[in-house]
């Protein structure tokens, strides 16, 4: 019985000869033939695996045709003989998934069961369907990584920002502020690491750090040293994570995409904050569990969804081309690129990541810390700001006030206040690359100022925390000022990813982070317990008025610029075009 079989196998292999052709490929088994229709070069299978040369990002479509004399058992045991040395290739030289699908070969048999067992077999999975996902569904589970990477993060600093109300542990200043010290110790820690190490290892330490945070909170939930303690383990694992998380998702995110994969930052801390705060207002002191360990198991649960799916997170190119490995590189960035792409794409991207690590290296380091002061002064003012947009002040101000205006706190303007922070940041992250991130990050910081004053003109009258109109206006302008924040805050990531040339980025980007965590322990240790919110909210709004000023200015749009573009546009002192 003579049957005729067409299947068509799409895979993809890379390879270190860009200029190669594309091959014509002739199975090592006689009745398989498969045939690349890509190029005009023919190159025997064999030989190509004997010279383990590793094809650049090629997608081949592959036709395999057996013209013999076979029955359905030999057909299909001749199969199974391929499919087998298909996954001994792929495990060498493909990357992802081999998928089969037969076109018209079971019409021809017709025994059901063998049917049945060549379509199943046709279905090629397990392994290699893990090494397939991340070129398929990582880079939308990239945001719902970030989040649950962070959100543990927003719970602890929203603890320290008075939403400790609940816990039986005592609110004190040094309860405050060891999340933020914690931060700064790790920021330090992963600007000496962070270019030696794969991002991975941050973030599986980091995550580490967070459960074993969580698991003190539910152990020990009103002691008051072990606490404290959760706290600095807690706050380094997140000072570690941040600045390894903006530098790894500044260099994989596409060009189109960086505003959004960055901004997934602030909008994880957002959430977690919302979480705390809602949990921490509305709690009943009569439940027989304790707050801090309804915190903990949160914690657990987050720290559980950021392990599986940290299992889909690929690594840098940029990371293995400083290190000349080619070939590792070759394959993060197949697997990064949209699942529509083609040879093409991954060419220019390739070559594009290459011409920044190049330019990155050729600097010399004097160089490079001369061209990136300006860069530096213009995110300082940009990502410091951030820490006035969820301070102690504002705490105790929307507690304040809820209370005189709807006489209890237990009430919708606290849920809402803390919820509009999040959606400020999940609308910035949808338009920011579309609208671009100056504008909104302007925008965002332009109506802060003016709410910001708008409380200090209410508060500049002493009497009016005694009058509940004029603090149902306090708790309203609060609100507002929540979406606005979360709005400007969405764009700092990026802009720290892009700013700083290569080599001194890591240091430069943590000791941001570290100003900023330090703007949160002044604030705390100055306004914690004194209540004069004229005083803060006059001396806050100025001061945003002057940096908006100046960063309409000198900051720049980088909407749509690869690394390298981004990075020359940042050394112009100043750029007021917001496209």
């Amino acid at each position: 019985m003579a049957i005729w079989h067409r299947i068509w196998i799409i895979c993809r292999a890379t390879t270190n000869d860009m200029n190669h052709p594309s091959p014509e490929l002739t199975f090592p088994s006689r009745s398989h033939r498969l045939l690349c229709h890509r190029g005009e070069t023919c190159v025997q299978f064999d030989s190509l695996m004997r010279n383990k040369i590793d094809w650049l990002t090629l997608t081949m479509a592959m036709e395999m045709e057996m013209e013999m004399e076979l029955t359905p058992v030999q057909t299909l045991r001749n199969l199974k003989q391929l499919k087998q040395t298909l996954e001994i290739a792929a495990s060498g030289m493909f990357l992802g998934c081999l998928r089969a699908t037969c076109v018209d070969c079971c019409c021809n048999i017709n025994d059901v069961g063998l049917r049945s067992q060549l379509m199943k077999m046709l279905q090629v999975g397990g392994p290699f369907y893990i090494r397939h996902l991340p070129h398929q569904v990582a880079r939308h589970l990239r945001i719902g990584q970030g989040m649950v990477m962070f959100s543990y993060g927003g719970m602890d600093m929203a603890q320290g920002l008075g939403w400790n109300l609940y816990t039986g542990i005592p609110d004190t200043q040094q309860f405050q502020f060891s999340w933020f010290i914690g931060v700064i110790i790790g920021a330090l820690l992963a600007s000496i690491s962070v270019s030696l190490l794969p991002k991975m290892f941050f973030y599986c330490v980091a995550i580490v750090l967070q459960l074993i945070d969580a698991i003190i909170c539910v152990s020990a939930p009103y002691n008051y040293d072990a606490m404290v303690a959760a706290r600095y383990i807690g706050g380094i694992g997140i000072g570690l994570i941040t600045v390894a998380f903006i530098i790894h998702n500044s260099e994989v995110a596409p060009k189109n995409e960086r505003g959004k994969w960055c901004a997934v930052e602030q909008s994880g801390l957002g959430l977690g904050i919302a979480v705390q705060v809602i949990m921490d207002s509305m709690w009943n002191p009569a439940l027989p569990i304790g707050n801090n360990q309804v915190h903990g198991i949160i914690g657990i649960g987050f720290a559980i969804v950021a392990i599986a799916i940290l299992i889909l997170s690929v690594e840098s190119p940029i990371f293995h081309l400083r290190r000349n490995n080619d070939m590792k590189a070759n394959t993060c960035q197949w697997q990064l690129l949209d699942k529509k792409a083609d040879t093409e794409d991954c060419k220019v991207a390739f070559a594009e990541n290459n011409r920044y690590v190049a330019e990155g290296i050729s600097e010399t380091l004097f160089h490079e810390i001369t061209v990136a002061m300006v860069p530096y002064f213009k995110m300082f003012l940009c990502r410091c700001l951030v820490a006035f947009s969820f301070s102690l002040p504002l705490t105790h101000t929307i507690i304040s006030s809820t209370t005189s205006w709807k006489g209890t706190m237990y009430s919708w303007p606290i849920i809402v206040w803390r919820l509009l922070r999040w959606i400020g940041t999940l609308i910035a992250l949808l338009v920011m690359d579309k609208l671009g991130r100056k504008i909104l990050s302007m925008l965002g910081l332009i109506c802060m100022a003016g709410l910001m004053l708008g409380m200090a003109g209410i508060y500049s009258d002493p009497l009016s925390v005694l009058n509940s109109v004029e603090m149902g206006k306090v708790c309203q302008i609060s609100m507002a000022y929540q979406i606005f924040a979360g709005m400007f805050v969405s764009g700092t990531p990026a802009y720290l990813g892009e700013a700083f040339p290569l080599r001194i980025k890591p240091f430069l980007i943590a000791t941001i982070v570290i100003m900023e965590q330090l703007i949160h322990i002044i604030v705390i240790v100055t306004f914690g317990k004194s209540g004069n919110f004229f005083q803060y909210y006059l001396g806050v709004g100025i001061v945003m008025v002057i940096c908006f000023l100046i960063l309409t200015v000198m900051l720049p749009e980088t909407r749509n610029m690869t690394l390298r573009e981004a990075g020359h546009r940042f050394r112009r002192l100043h750029d007021l075009f917001a496209h």
